[in-house]
């Protein structure tokens, strides 16, 4: 059971096209675990067949080729791809995204080659995988140091050590959990004298919120520095990377591909978890007689293979269960935002979700990262219907806000705009209760300008 839970969260936080990818590398590797066939597939099988048995082509094809137990070993090819229109695409995704990872992959060969030259016990080498199987594609930890002792059932003292190992990999920053520790991770690189040095974790450690708004004096003088020294250090917390894990993103690129389907059948809106891109799995019962010989050795082998696919099997059932349970919290709380648009999103919160599913909120967070909805609203990210509310108990969700912002300065006079102030007053009186402070807050997130800014913008304009 314990080895099924890893392997679900494995798979829950993979896309539909990783997903795929880790299905046909299952099949290539177990010689047990077989693709059953649908009635499209053999067709396609058929034709294919009699194009190449066709006179004049170089080979002739035997009816029985590709039906023997060798198919086992043979890789599943996946030649369907979901179409449907974009049409009506929300503004919030870009059309394009990363089809593959190449970090994950470049993580475990510096891992191997660590391993061959000091090999270390093999639970913490399985921890360090685990591990950088949660980092995403930022390059962060996605799984904490309790959660991921519970789920392995070890000491949290052997993960932070596995995790020390992980942060120790290329590029520089890696694994850490938070932006503070990705900076002091990359602190080394820069290669300081050991005082200027000191003060830059000093900086990091207990100023970046100042440091981000510019309070230079501020810093300067709780630190007992000059406001150029601190200025100094801004320029050095600039050469480090927020996002380590972006730069070994690969640069090619796929149109998005929906797992989660949401439909209105009359007044009731159904949820559906794509199932046609991955085969149905099953045993290979040529294998299964295979086991029950006398031969040890043979016996052995396979009764192994077979206790991996069965694994395999279920924790893709549970994966496929568990997305579209999620999928269907999210998509009945975001009725209205499917029916009207984006100004009747209403809070929805990983947390919260997770207490109704039953689950851990990391395993929320694992299902909606890198998932993608198809809606009679467009096609966007699973996590958009996911958004905090305003206020504590409050139902009006950040984003919803967000969105009234936006337009409140799109429509804007340009010779006079809007300040944070008007904008809290006018949506006061739209009865949206917030304050001037949380409209910056919501206006610097969305990268809009400050009044001024926009103002004189405007102005040399």
């Amino acid at each position: 059971m314990k080895l099924q839970l890893v392997q679900f969260m494995k798979l829950l936080q993979l896309s539909s096209l990783e997903l795929q990818d880790a299905v046909e590398q299952e099949l290539e590797q177990n010689p047990v675990l077989e693709a059953r066939e649908t009635k499209e597939n053999a067709v396609e099988d058929i034709e294919q067949k009699e194009i190449e048995a066709k006179p004049g082509s170089d080979e002739e094809v035997s009816p029985e080729e590709g039906m023997t137990a060798e198919t086992a070993d043979s890789k599943f090819e996946y030649t369907k791809a979901l179409t449907g229109s974009t049409k009506g695409t929300a503004a919030v995704i870009e059309k394009v995204v990363s089809r593959h990872s190449s970090l994950r992959d470049y993580l475990m060969e510096q891992l191997v080659l660590k391993q061959a030259q000091s090999p270390a016990d093999f639970t913490r080498s399985k921890i360090c995988e685990f591990l950088i199987c949660n980092i995403d594609e930022r390059g962060y930890l996605r799984a904490g140091i309790k959660e991921t002792a519970d789920i392995l059932q070890v000491e949290e003292a052997l993960v932070e050590k596995a995790l020390k190992n992980v942060q120790g990999l290329d590029p520089p920053g890696i694994g850490a959990r938070d932006l503070k520790e990705c900076l002091l991770l990359q602190i080394k690189t820069l290669r300081l004298e050991p005082a200027r040095e000191e003060l830059l974790r000093q900086v990091v450690e207990g100023h970046l919120d100042d440091m981000a708004v510019g309070r230079f004096n501020k810093i300067a003088n709780a630190l007992g520095r000059t406001e150029d020294e601190i200025r100094e250090i801004n320029a050095l917390i600039k050469k480090l990377n927020p996002y380590p894990g972006q730069s070994y993103s690969s640069e090619e690129a796929c149109k998005v591909i929906p797992e989660i389907f949401i439909t209105k059948n009359r007044d009731k809106l159904e949820v559906a978890v794509d199932s046609k891109r991955i085969p149905r799995l099953h045993l290979n019962p040529l294998y299964l007689n295979m086991s029950r010989e006398k031969r040890a050795e043979t016996k052995d082998y396979l009764k192994k293979k077979i206790e991996s696919a069965k694994i395999f099997m279920g924790a893709l059932e549970k994966r496929q269960e568990m997305m579209r349970k999620i999928s269907e919290l999210a998509a009945h709380r975001q009725a209205d935002f499917i029916e009207k648009g984006v100004s009747y999103l209403k809070p929805l919160t990983m947390e919260e979700t997770a207490g109704i599913a039953g689950v851990h909120v990391s395993t929320v967070s694992r299902a909606i990262a890198n998932k993608f909805v198809q809606s009679p609203r467009g096609i966007f990210p699973l996590k958009f219907l996911f958004s905090a509310p305003v206020t504590k108990g409050g139902q009006i969700s950040s984003r919803s806000v967000k969105e009234r912002i936006a337009r409140l300065i799109e429509g804007e006079d340009t010779t006079n705009p809007l300040s944070d102030e008007q904008a809290a007053l006018r949506l006061k009186s739209e009865g949206i209760d917030i304050s001037r402070r949380a409209v910056a807050k919501y206006r610097a997130a969305m990268n809009i300008s400050s009044t001024f800014k926009r103002r004189t913008t405007k102005k040399s304009l």
